[in-house]
């Protein structure tokens, strides 16, 4: 790909994956305890090879971190003053208790903990982000339907970070 601005051309040359592992354990009383822990991270397979826009992970929204609308995360190592989403490397980790209110209908507790960082060196797991919620679901026959809201527990205003997000999602955690 030529840049006008910069006069050089650019290319990438990459593998990108993400590895996932989820667990739902009962606890009695039709209570649930889901637990997840997602990694993923692009490898440039040749000197020079850069990451596209297209090619970045992202992060928010109501299959991440649930205090972010779809996609905004910032990632932690930033330029200073100049937020940017999508990076080269992210982890997450998920918590949701679902309390049962009938057969039809239930709410759901959650945490969300995660960050995004565009170089692996980079990685700080002090600046992790840290989302709380609170869901309603609907069992249907094809799954859960679930509105959840989240909180972004510690808000970057400077950002244009907000206080949290509503999602709604179809299916399992």
């Amino acid at each position: 790909v030529f840049d006008a601005g910069t006069g050089t051309t650019s290319f990438s040359n990459l593998i990108k994956s993400a590895f996932q592992l989820t667990g739902y354990a009962p606890l009695g009383a039709d209570l649930v305890l889901i637990l997840s822990a997602r990694y993923g991270q692009v490898f440039q397979l040749q000197d020079g090879s850069r990451t596209f826009p297209d090619r970045y992970f992202y992060l928010g929204g109501s299959d991440t971190l649930r205090g972010f609308p779809q996609e905004s995360l910032s990632m932690a190592d930033a330029p200073p003053g100049l937020p940017s989403a999508g990076g080269n490397v992210f982890v997450v980790l998920r918590s949701e208790l679902r309390l049962p209110l009938g057969d039809t209908f239930g709410m759901a507790v959650f945490a969300d903990i995660g960050n995004l960082w565009r170089e692996f060196t980079n990685i700080d797991l002090t600046t992790l982000r840290y989302t709380v919620g609170l869901g309603f679901l609907i069992n249907t026959p094809i799954g859960p339907l679930s509105f959840d809201y989240g909180f972004n527990i510690v808000r970057r205003e400077d950002w244009g970070e907000s206080l949290g997000a509503l999602h709604f999602s179809i299916g399992s955690f």
